[in-house]
């Protein structure tokens, strides 16, 4: 069966069981690319929240409410580790074989990041020990009189002489500045941004090729970039209740390409010719 917005047009698939097959297919694959999506605005939903909060601040009646700094610290902190131990599970479970490979992708932003290192880290601290942020400072915007100028930041002393154990971390720590979590923020956003996109990179090396062989297949039935979906009927039903169908769906060309759309919409593939 075909549907359109406003009509549908019933057919006989003659190698339906086949169609199922490679709609089930599409449908594994799909879902590996929506579950990264999904976590990954998760993620970027908390970074917002706390930034737009940070920006209400400086407004000059905005009274400072350290629970809610701190609350939203914590969410996308949270949300940051979640988004890299999900992605890292599911490859696991789903690719085994690849996963040192996908592994070392996070590795090298933790190693190359210096916000992705602590953020890590400030996120086991603050489960374990206290508030990611420790002062909250508000002084006279001179430049415009209905402004304040916001700092919220992470004291290293703090951090230092607590009793979490930062390794390695320590020493950067200590020859830093106390740091602004705004800053901060942002500078884990790209990070975790950058690991999104190879992410999606390594999925599509995985599944690319599959992608075109199930495309070629669906091409050679003579579907084209329409809405299917399959009709099933019991017999119970056809013999007593005849009008009682249930469809589901069948996912095809349209669904695949929607797959290569959403990567040309965060820049890891560029469509030449979309129709």
């Amino acid at each position: 069966m075909i549907s359109g917005q406003n009509n549908l047009i019933i057919g006989e698939f003659s190698n339906r069981e086949q169609l199922i097959e490679i709609s089930n297919q599409i449908s594994d694959i799909q879902q590996e690319f929506n579950k990264l999506k999904v976590m990954y605005k998760i993620f970027i939903s908390d970074v917002f929240d706390f930034l737009k909060l940070s920006s209400e601040l400086e407004e000059k009646e905005k009274k400072i409410d350290e629970f809610d700094v701190n609350r939203f610290m914590m969410h996308l902190l949270s949300s940051g580790k979640l988004f890299i131990d999900f992605a890292e599970n599911q490859i696991k479970i789903k690719h085994k074989q690849e996963f040192e490979k996908f592994h070392k992708l996070t590795s090298q932003q933790y190693d190359n990041s210096f916000a992705y290192r602590f953020c890590y880290n400030l996120r086991n601290f603050s489960q374990h020990v206290g508030t990611p942020i420790s002062a909250l400072h508000k002084k006279q915007d001179y430049v415009d009189d209905e402004k304040v100028i916001i700092s919220l930041l992470i004291e290293k002393d703090y951090l230092l002489n607590s009793s979490f154990n930062w390794k390695k971390m320590r020493a950067e720590i200590e020859a830093r500045n106390d740091i602004d979590a705004v800053e901060l923020v942002k500078s884990y956003m790209k990070a975790i941004t950058i690991l999104y996109g190879e992410y999606n990179k390594f999925l599509l090396n995985i599944h690319h090729r599959n992608l075109m062989n199930l495309k070629l297949s669906l091409e050679n039935f003579g579907l084209v970039h329409r809405k299917y979906c399959i009709v099933e009927r019991t017999k119970y039903n056809l013999k007593y209740d005849p009008a009682n169908i249930t469809t589901r769906p069948l996912l095809g060309l349209a669904d695949i390409d929607a797959i290569y759309v959403h990567l040309s919409e965060i820049g890891i593939v560029k469509i030449v010719n979309k129709e």
